[in-house]
This record gives structure tokens, sequence and C-alpha cells, in this order.
């Protein structure tokens, strides 16, 4: 990340209209995620109680290994549960006109099909807000720059394949100014209210990443 910028990773799906921050999504209450993870706590249960049913572990070994695999197992999902229910979505914050921050979108590809590209670099240049959609081309394929004069987008590209994705957006980095810089990949096509919805958290000084 270039020095005074800030970043906004695809990960982030809209939050509900004016809902309470209770709320998963627009028509997912915690209650529902409570009650399949529930579900999923009784069929672990079920599942590796069964191996200790009916004498099918006999040597101590495999008592030992399967403990551990459970252990192991279990860890990984009920931290990712318990990381679902702990998790909440915060309207974010409408900044006032003399808190106005540039936003630099970026779309990365690199050889995908023009139809994918064109869907994607599309619904970035119309996502509500004022900003500046950049595709940056890998490929450096004349038919992507054509494609990004004519959808309204800039277009970048550079001379080396050097460290993939991650140089392509750093080259992209050192020659824009936005505040802000949203990246998609090119595999996600953003809502028209992307920017209202993670824009505003970087009112709060703190804040350098929203995912």
């Amino acid at each position: 990340m270039m020095p005074g910028k800030a970043v906004v990773d695809n990960g982030i799906n809209s939050a509900p209209d004016n809902g309470p921050v209770s709320r998963i999504g627009p028509n997912r209450p915690v209650w529902l995620l409570r009650g399949l993870v529930g579900l999923g706590v009784v069929a672990l249960v079920y599942y590796y109680g069964w191996w200790f049913t009916g004498g099918r572990l006999t040597s101590i070994w495999l008592v030992l290994g399967l403990i551990f695999a459970i252990l192991y197992g279990v860890a990984q999902l009920l931290g990712s549960w318990l990381l679902y229910l702990a998790a909440r979505r915060l309207v974010a914050p409408i900044l006032a006109d003399d808190e106005a921050l540039s936003v630099d979108v970026f779309v990365t590809a690199c050889g995908e099909p023009h139809e994918l590209i064109e869907k994607t670099l599309a619904a970035a240049v119309a996502m509500r807000g004022d900003h500046r959609t950049w595709l940056l081309d890998d490929g450096d394929d004349p038919a992507l720059a054509r494609l990004a004069e004519r959808l309204g987008a800039g277009y970048l590209t550079r001379s080396d394949g050097k460290d993939a994705k991650a140089g392509n957006v750093n080259a992209a980095l050192a020659r824009t100014e936005g505040d802000i810089v949203v990246i998609f990949d090119i595999d996600h096509t953003p809502k028209p209210d992307f920017l209202e919805r993670s824009v505003g958290h970087f009112a709060d000084p703190r804040v350098g990443l929203v995912i």
C-alpha cells in the first residue's frame, strides 16, 4: 500500500438499509445463523461420536490420532462459526462535504474474457459516488484500452508482469492519487451502492482497511 492511501477490499457486501447491526444481511437475521451453527454443532457431535461406539477403535494409537484430528477439525470449524456469530455489519456514516475523500477504483485484468471484463468494469464505473475507475490490464490488450475509453474508465498497463496481481496493483498505486483505493477482481461485480456502504467508514482516522 502506498503511504497516505486507504484500501477497500472487494469482500464487502451491501449492508441492510437502515437496519440494526444485529442483522447479518438484508434478509438473514442473527437467529437464523445461530440456528445453523447449532445444527452444525449437533452434526459434529453425532459424526465424531459414531467413531467411539460399537468397538470401532481397537488401538490406542488410532484413538489418539482420531482425537487429534477431531480437535484440529473442530477448532477450524467452530472458530469460523464463532467469527460469523460475532461479526456485525456497520452502516457507513455519511461524510460531510469537508470530509470528502477522492476514490480510485481498480479493476485488475490479465487475459480474462472481454465479456467478463466489460461487465465488471461497467458496474464499477456505474457505482454511485464520486470516483475514478481504472482498468489495470496486465495483458496489454489494445482492445481493452478501447473498451475502457468507451466505458469512461482510465486504462493502465505496465511493461512487465513482475509479482503478478500484487505487482499490477502496486504499479497502479504509484500512478494514481486517490485517498481511497477500491480493488475488484475481474469476477466481482459491484453493486451500485458499494461506495456508499464502505467509503464513509474512513471518516474514522483509525480505519485503513475495509473488507
